[in-house]
């Protein structure tokens, strides 16, 4: 049966020795060597806390050189680093390494007691409570024990991964990812995501968008589907500081959409108000983001209508095909034909060739989806006779050229209609009579 600390531990991401420790303790602790396995859980934290101050990057600014370069120098000798270790994480101001409360210090200290009695075989009696407890212990404070200063030495860990004087590209960043959690508390880690971000944005993205190409997109993947829940959940509460951020990040990462539904307020004021932004650009991030809401039903099925009629008001762009037969079921069409051939503001004087010129991407939309009638050709009639030349009418004698079935059904409709035929299709006519049936 597997123990609950077993999950814990290899969840942590700690370097190989510490688990192998835990992994002892744990299999003595099965068989009921219970003061064996107290010992390795013990050796298990201090190994943690020892890899923390070796690997700290700066020296904290409340330690003088030579006391500090002393400390690191026992803390790699075999033979005293874990007396080296018990002192530092009692040290109090002004020379604490660990920014930890003196309540935790106590508990800590208590563990050694035990610790020793396991170890001189005296004659108290050390059981399963007793590593269960420690287990506890470990699983709720070894987060908090943070090295003074050991944020900025990551920090400057993180640059130099991306600087290439220092690494090769295609370095692995994970290392320095896995460090985050054991090297800042819980609450400190959105914080240092944002310096982070602002940082690549200054010095590496500037100009480019950041997407799956960025040579920062492995950073913060394996951020956001670490193994680390404490990544995970810091993750989530980064990118939901500020909406900027937020679409930033949701267009490459939608399937956090998911993990953020249960927050009904904020993903409400997002579909309803803040996704717009992402159909600024004339990309497929919006109309991507909008299939995801629709499709995990964060957006409730009796408000779609709503969110259309907000979606065509909002955006000029057409939507894409994988979103084609879910519009087709919406309004989208109906207002899209009143917006274009209804009112005839498309053959309106002064400005409606105007309107035709400006909105061919979206008439062209329509008349590819759609079929016609007797209103809308007649509308494109008129405004087709009174031009010569401008987008509108280009677009429509390629269009008509290009497309026998719009072309036939367009002058089916003219005939019925008894409008004048434009000499463009009368062009047509000869070719196609004279066409083997």
């Amino acid at each position: 049966m597997k123990i609950r600390f077993e999950s814990w531990y290899k969840n942590c991401a700690f370097s190989e020795d510490a688990e192998n420790l835990f992994e002892e303790s744990v299999l003595c602790y099965k068989v009921g060597a219970y003061k064996a396995s107290f010992i390795m859980s013990y050796l298990g934290m201090q190994t943690v806390l020892r890899e923390r101050l070796l690997n700290s990057h700066d020296k904290p600014d409340n330690i003088p050189e030579n006391k500090w370069q002393k400390s690191m120098e026992e803390l790699s000798n075999d033979n005293v680093w874990d007396n080296t270790v018990f002192d530092l994480v009692n040290r109090t101001q002004p020379d604490n390494p660990f920014l930890i409360t003196d309540d935790i210090r106590v508990q800590y200290s208590y563990w050694r007691t035990i610790r020793n009695d396991c170890a001189h075989a005296k004659s108290n009696i050390v059981s399963h409570p007793h590593i269960e407890a420690l287990w506890l212990f470990v699983e709720a404070n070894l987060n908090k024990f943070v090295v003074n200063g050991g944020i900025a030495g990551l920090f400057e860990k993180i640059k130099r991964h991306y600087d290439l004087k220092y690494t090769p590209p295609n370095t692995d960043v994970l290392p320095l990812v896995n460090e985050i959690p054991h090297t800042m508390k819980k609450l400190e880690i959105p914080g240092f995501f944002a310096n982070v971000d602002q940082y690549f944005e200054e010095e590496l993205i500037e100009f480019e968008v950041f997407n799956k190409e960025s040579i920062v997109f492995s950073f913060w993947n394996n951020i956001a589907y670490s193994e680390l829940t404490v990544l995970r959940e810091a993750f989530i509460n980064f990118i939901k500081s500020d909406w900027n951020t937020f679409r930033k990040f949701i267009v490459v990462f939608p399937g956090k959409l998911y993990e953020i539904s249960s927050d009904e307020d904020f993903m409400r004021e997002f579909w309803s108000s803040e996704m717009w932004e992402l159909f600024q650009y004339g990309d497929t991030d919006g109309w991507d983001i909008l299939d995801k809401l629709i499709k995990s039903k964060i957006i409730p099925e009796n408000e779609i209508e709503e969110v259309i009629r907000a979606l065509f008001k909002k955006t000029k762009v057409n939507p894409p095909d994988f979103l084609l037969d879910f519009i087709k079921g919406t309004t989208y069409f109906e207002k899209l034909r009143s917006y274009l051939f209804e009112g005839k503001r498309m053959s309106r004087p002064p400005h409606g060739i105007e309107f035709a010129n400006t909105n061919w991407g979206r008439i062209k939309f329509y008349l590819t989806h759609m079929e016609l009638d007797q209103e809308i050709v007649s509308e494109l009639n008129a405004v087709y006779l009174a031009t010569s030349y401008g987008t509108f009418h280009t677009k429509m004698t390629q269009w008509f050229e290009t497309n026998d079935t719009f072309r036939k059904s367009y002058k089916s409709i003219v005939e019925q209609n008894k409008l004048k035929m434009p000499s463009t299709l009368e062009d047509f006519s000869g070719i196609e009579e004279s066409k083997p049936i």
